[in-house]
């Protein structure tokens, strides 16, 4: 249960932030690579090292060592820009202006989808609080985001002979509700029954015949619009092609990763941060974020 609540509380931080470091209110971008050294220099506080994810504000100057490279991308329309070794560059809202050495080039922006235009409430959240006191009889799924229906609910318990109540409720009140026969493991819910970009939170009790109800099983989800599978579809195919022509770039891995995590798709955006942690396994930037993700199975 405190996997589920740890999970679903940094969910909701980074799905309404729309981005992981868009979460700064003053961050207008960050670093999506870096090669050597590279420093960010912020009015009235020393320079920063530059890392991966690394947020930027307005003003901020970005500057590359003759040896080095950066690569920003900005939140505001995801224009990505290089900056070559011995140069620097100041970050605007919408756009990089330069400041010494070679121009900032403006790259190929990548098709990101927008953020759910649902956050995960706290009304949810508060389903899932009071009830956290209740023994779940182990692992349930879904636990997250689903790309489409069929949606199949599944729990590891049984409730032994007790018949099982299961119920789904989204932010206001109860959207589903069911009795199943003792020994029940899963259920596919009947198509048409929830709406696509909603969160529900479903619950799974085994009841005996005084009415006295047992938690086997809770978790969440939110099935993807058609709108927002199309688009992580194909910000997917445009990842992999990137990936293909620059395979020693992070950047890509990285906006796909965060698109991901935003949307609630955990397992994924973790094996992608673990990919670029492979490219760039001293990068601190990188090892904040998967100890972030790492957080959610405690």
């Amino acid at each position: 249960m405190r996997s589920l609540l740890s999970s679903l509380a940094v969910t909701a931080l980074v799905l309404a932030a729309g981005t992981v470091r868009a979460a700064e209110p003053k961050s207008v971008g960050q670093l999506l690579n870096v090669t050597g050294s590279v420093e960010v220099r912020r009015p009235k506080e020393r320079p920063a090292k530059g890392v991966l994810l690394h947020p930027l504000r307005a003003g901020d100057v970005v500057a590359a060592s003759r040896s080095g490279s950066a690569e920003v991308v900005l939140f505001a329309d995801g224009a990505r820009f290089s900056i070559p070794g011995g140069s620097s560059a100041r970050v605007e809202a919408n756009g990089l202006k330069r400041v010494s050495g070679s121009a900032p080039k403006e790259l190929r922006r990548l098709p990101l989808p927008n953020p759910p235009a649902r956050t995960f409430s706290k009304r949810i959240m508060g389903i899932l609080v009071r009830d956290a006191h209740r023994r779940s009889g182990g692992r349930s799924t879904p636990n997250g985001a689903l790309r489409e229906a069929p949606i199949v609910l599944r729990w590891n318990a049984t409730g032994a002979d007790r018949e099982l109540d299961l119920r789904i409720r989204d932010e206001k009140e109860e959207a589903f509700a069911q009795r199943l026969p003792a020994g029940t493991r899963e259920f596919n819910v009947p198509e048409g029954a929830l709406r696509a970009g909603e969160y529900y939170v479903y619950t799974v009790n085994a009841v005996n015949a005084a009415g006295d109800a047992e938690r086997i099983g809770i978790g969440w989800f939110r099935v993807l619009t058609p709108p927002e599978k199309t688009a992580l579809s194909v910000l997917e195919t445009e990842t992999a092609q990137e990936r293909q022509s620059n395979p020693n770039s992070p950047a890509a891995i990285l906006l796909l990763a965060q698109t991901y995590e935003r949307f609630g798709f955990l397992t994924e955006a973790r094996s992608l941060y673990q990919d670029a942690i492979r490219m760039r396994p001293n990068d601190e930037g990188l090892q904040s974020a998967m100890q972030r993700l790492n957080e959610l199975g405690r």
